[in-house]
């Protein structure tokens, strides 16, 4: 589900919302909807710099963040053997090493808050073996299993984590 409809489906009216919203171009937006004309671009595949300084950014303009999805996501089939190594590097950077990043950026906010919320989308490709699409399967297992690890390690500090296939 895009990022502006996941918004509008639990948008409550008397509340800000903010979100991370997939674009074409694989670029994430913030944006809080009683806000539209003032977005922060988050690329998920940026320096982890970048990505540490837009989310400082969008926490200064929105004064909190309460929930957030990692939705991006990034395929290109081919056998193992034929993949280009910068084809299997940018499908992990963007679907495992991008929402990691993200959430380092945003995990002391939500210290501080004593809550927060965060939504791995993943795919059941993290769990179902198809020829062609190995780099895409393993980088949505290595982010399923993520997932469930870390929301072990935050559940103490009122941080709920859940994956969108997650086994538990």
């Amino acid at each position: 589900m895009p990022g502006h409809r996941l918004q509008a489906q639990f948008h409550d009216p008397g509340m800000g919302f903010t979100a991370l919203e997939e674009s074409g171009d694989y670029k994430n937006t913030v944006r809080i909807i009683d806000e539209p004309d003032y977005t922060v671009e988050l690329d998920p595949s940026a320096p982890e710099a970048d990505v540490k300084r837009t989310a400082k950014e969008a926490l200064k303009i929105y004064g909190r963040i309460d929930v957030l999805v990692n939705n991006a996501g990034y395929f290109k089939p081919g056998a193992v053997e034929e993949l280009r190594p910068k084809d299997i590097h940018a499908q992990y950077q963007m679907n495992v090493f991008g929402p990691i990043a993200i959430i380092q950026a945003l995990l002391p906010s939500f210290h501080a808050q004593g809550y927060g919320h965060i939504l791995n989308i993943s795919s059941m490709a993290g769990f179902v073996r198809q020829s062609f699409i190995g780099a895409y399967n393993s980088s949505k297992a290595a982010l399923d299993l993520f997932s469930e690890t870390l929301a072990l390690e935050v559940a103490p500090f009122g941080v709920v984590l859940r994956g969108s296939t997650s086994r538990s």
